[in-house]
């Protein structure tokens, strides 16, 4: 997967920025993590403002142990901030991001909570979602209406009203342009709308298989009850 846009000194800015409030109730400043780091304030300072953009080994690695994150991650070459192997491996493998996994992981510990609760199935859930036939169709109406708003968004809708339209030549020429763009905006808000409405009912009938199953696996478990008894 290919890392984000996100410069380092942005990386760094945002893990200070969402690290957790001191006794003061606030966020970290550049002079506390530099106490806490070793860090010189100067250093990090330079690297969120953009001045330094090489820091050294010792320093990156300072840092990485400070926002509990890998260097890779400082480095912008990978946007998982996990320093687990595993975590690394997925997002290169198969493309999921940081924040995928993080959604990923919270599952498993809310599996491992109910453990003994057969009606909490998480991983049931997300196995039904992601082996699902139409699962890939949900992805590719997904990616449609992402590009068509985006495409929509290329030629905004302008009303225009037959005074401030002159009749010449090249006031018709203009009249023309005008006209296509609205078409191509409004061909381009449908087909959004219509990919949208296509995704919740894939999403609608992903749920609806989901749903029934458990009732399917309990009646298949009452006959094997009642051929035992």
């Amino acid at each position: 997967m290919k890392p984000s846009e996100m410069t380092m000194g942005e990386r760094f800015k945002k893990l200070r920025n969402e690290s957790e409030k001191g006794k003061n109730g606030k966020r970290p400043t550049t002079l506390e993590v530099a106490r806490a780091s070793g860090v010189s304030e100067g250093v990090i300072n330079g690297i969120e403002t953009g001045k330094q953009t090489n820091p050294s080994s010792k320093n990156l690695a300072a840092l990485a142990d400070y926002y509990g994150v890998s260097c890779d991650y400082l480095l912008g070459k990978t946007d998982v901030e996990d320093r687990n192997a595993v975590a690394q491996y997925v997002n290169a493998r198969y493309g999921l991001s940081g924040k995928s996994l993080k959604a990923l992981e919270w599952f498993v510990i809310c599996q491992q909570a109910y453990v003994d609760d057969g009606e909490k199935d998480y991983y049931g859930a997300i196995n039904t979602l992601l082996s699902s036939a139409k699962f890939r169709d949900l992805i590719f109406h997904i990616i449609e209406t992402k590009e068509c708003h985006e495409y929509a968004s290329l030629h905004p809708l302008r009303t225009y009203t037959k005074n401030n339209i002159e009749y010449t030549v090249s006031g018709i020429i203009h009249r023309v342009s005008d006209i296509e763009k609205k078409v191509v905006y409004l061909e381009a808000k449908d087909a959004a709308r219509y990919h949208s409405q296509e995704a919740a009912q894939l999403l609608q009938g992903i749920i609806t298989a989901y749903c029934k199953k458990p009732k399917a696996q309990q009646k298949k478990k009452k006959e094997e009850d009642n051929d035992n008894g």
